[in-house]
């Protein structure tokens, strides 16, 4: 158990870096976000595009999170060049027990950061001004070397290994490049504050790459710098609950979207069988600022001009079928679910690129045209499938009335982002290459202050109301205390929640308790139910409402007096069900926000303001609470 205090009341404050001393405050852990977990056989990550950063001369910083958990040797982060050791360019890599930072591919010259295994992440960060390189641990410098000359000719960037057989057994998060040697005070800025993408004094434009590794799923890793340089995930699993520090961003479960296409940005890959067009691949700026959109033009063939993809469709779902399109010429763009082996039945919209608008319907539901940046737009229709097959995705160069023409060979489109999605409408577009994403994938915090690498910004009032936003896969941990031994005495349990409820194995989901489980004795907790918030102490369940008011804020309090007198509260008044339960509250647990210690019983929405007294509030307090709060939440 922690040291005893005599300070009640404490806030939780839900973040791992928390150096205020023990005995002042109930201090808490997030664990929070993903990882990827890499086995030292087979695992890397491969990123191409990260150009000239590590060129000799140049400044750089490469920073990331990191459990080492083998002894064995392997890269673990850094710029690849070649099948031999000397061409390992600004890497750290692991020889043995030690993890070294090897800044210019000589096996002589390095920096120590860490020597042996770790149980927690450890934060690494390695730096170069062309002239001296400097190794960081947990914000704390612990060496520096003089940059020899060497010559680079990659932009290769892996993660979990450095060359061919030469992998780290590891788990990463928050990968970061920068082409600037970030100073010792900016180091320590990002370790103290894990949720800050660039630290004080260093521009946006500095951050090449930043992998926060929160997808939970697939085999991308989307750059959140937003220069599209997205990894290649090659074998590496995905993990869960990290603990802190990592960014609150990864707990969240906003912008999460699928694509069934491959090659959803390279319309001249074989995946997209192609009729009557000509494709030159980036040929213009893309919607998201890069030079990837492909331009397509109908040929002079008197005939259709089409891409499609034949995909795996199931009977009886809608789907929504999506692209980025921008006029190059041609006035009219027409998107199909074709009657392929019948899993549609060949319905379609025409959309009109000069004017915006939808020109024709043939059976889709809700055509949308969305206006974008620089002349672009984003094209949908949906419609629900008539069999289990295989369905023809169609993209036809079109003109107003029909599909079927001759063209100029020179008017045509630039194109970018095509998506398919079992899905009513058109969500965040996602990118894949070779492989299709049908799984929800978590799209990262772009450098826009709140908003994801799609633009959007859809936790701006999580972050208002200042909630943990949680995924089914992460919690909160506080510490356990003396303060929080309530023996047979008063307390009182109470948060704001957005009420949700999901059957993962268990017909119970752990808002906030005492610890362990509503199966042991000696403990008390706030759960929902498929049926309604309920409150257990000790075994006994007491109705805190009889429904589940799913996905709308509540708050939620339970009182205990000294004679064991129980009461529950729903929005400031009393709850379905009071009575008496008078055990006692005195137990080693740490106290958990977002689950109890069963391994099914996550909660998967948000949770604020989660508060426990040494006494039992009155109902005017109680009242009180809820009618000070409830303006950021109803």
């Amino acid at each position: 158990m922690a040291a005893s205090t005599d300070k009640t009341n404490k806030p939780l404050i839900p973040r791992g870096v928390d150096d205020r001393p023990v005995d002042k405050y109930n201090r808490a852990e997030l664990y929070s976000g993903k990882a990827l977990d890499f086995d030292g056989v087979n695992d890397q990550i491969i990123v191409n595009g990260v150009n000239n950063i590590f060129d000799y001369g140049n400044s750089y910083t490469m920073a990331g999170y990191f459990k080492i958990v083998d002894s064995g040797s392997g890269g673990l982060m850094g710029n690849s060049n070649g099948n031999s050791f000397a061409n390992l360019l600004g890497f750290v890599y692991k020889s043995g027990e030690d993890s070294n930072f090897y800044p210019d591919g000589s096996s002589s010259n390095y920096i120590t950061i860490y020597s042996g295994n770790t149980t927690d992440f450890v934060y690494m960060v390695c730096t170069s001004d062309g002239t001296t390189a400097k190794a960081y641990l947990n914000g704390q410098l612990v060496g520096s070397t003089s940059v020899s000359s060497y010559t680079n000719t990659s932009s290769r960037f892996n993660v979990g290994s450095s060359y061919s057989g030469n992998f780290g057994e590891t788990e990463a998060t928050g990968v970061k490049v920068y082409s600037t040697a970030l100073t010792a005070t900016q180091v320590a800025e990002l370790y103290n504050n894990p949720e800050k993408v660039v630290p004080t004094g260093v521009s946006d434009s500095a951050l090449k790459l930043w992998l926060p590794m929160m997808e939970g799923a697939g085999t991308t890793v989307y750059d959140g710098s937003e220069n599209g340089n997205h990894g290649t995930i090659n074998g590496a699993t995905w993990t869960h609950g990290i603990g802190a520090p990592v960014a609150q961003t990864a707990v969240i479960d906003w912008n999460k979207g699928t694509n069934i296409f491959t090659y959803s940005e390279d319309f001249s890959n074989a995946d997209w069988t192609t009729s009557n067009l000509t494709t030159t691949a980036d040929d213009a700026t893309a919607p998201d600022g890069q030079t990837t959109a492909d331009k397509i033009v109908a040929t002079t063939t008197n005939g259709t001009h089409y891409k499609y993809q034949d995909v795996s469709i199931t009977n009886g779902l809608l789907y929504t079928f999506s692209t980025f399109i921008k006029s190059s010429g041609a006035d009219y763009f027409r998107l199909e679910f074709g009657g392929y082996s019948n899993a549609f039945d060949n319905e379609y919209a025409v959309f009109n690129l000069n004017t915006g608008s939808v020109e024709s319907n043939g059976g889709v539901t809700n055509p949308t045209i969305t206006s974008y940046n620089n002349d672009w737009y984003r094209i949908s229709i949906t419609a629900t499938s008539t069999a289990s097959a295989t369905g023809r995705i169609v993209l036809y160069a079109s003109e107003q009335n029909t599909n079927s023409f001759a063209g100029d060979g020179v008017n045509g489109y630039y194109i970018w982002g095509a998506s398919l999605e079992q899905s009513a409408t058109a969500g965040p577009y996602v990118h894949t290459g070779a492989t299709a994403q049908t799984s929800p994938v978590l799209l990262p915090q772009g450098l826009t202050s709140g908003r994801d690498i799609t633009g959007v910004n859809p936790f701006e009032n999580v972050r208002k109301q200042g909630a943990l936003n949680l995924d089914g896969n992460s919690w909160a941990e506080v510490h356990d205390n003396a303060s929080l031994d309530f023996g047979t005495g008063s307390f009182t349990i109470e948060c704001w929640a957005k009420l949700a409820y999901e059957n993962t194995g268990s017909s119970y989901n752990g808002v906030i308790g005492l610890g362990d489980s509503l199966s042991v004795g000696a403990t008390a907790y706030i759960y929902t139910r498929s049926a309604g918030p309920r409150f257990f102490i000790n075994g006994t369940s007491f109705t805190i409402a009889a429904t589940l008011d799913e996905g709308n804020w509540h708050h939620l309090v339970v009182t205990r007096t000294s004679a064991g007198a129980i009461q529950t509260y729903y929005d400031g008044a009393e709850g379905e069900e009071s009575g008496t339960e008078a055990s006692t509250m005195t137990n080693a647990y740490d106290v958990l926000i977002g689950k109890d210690s069963g391994a099914s019983r996550y909660y998967k929405d948000c949770i604020a303001q989660p508060r426990i007294y040494n006494r039992a509030l009155t109902a005017s307090e109680v009242l009180n609470n809820y009618n000070t709060t409830k303006n950021l939440y109803i």
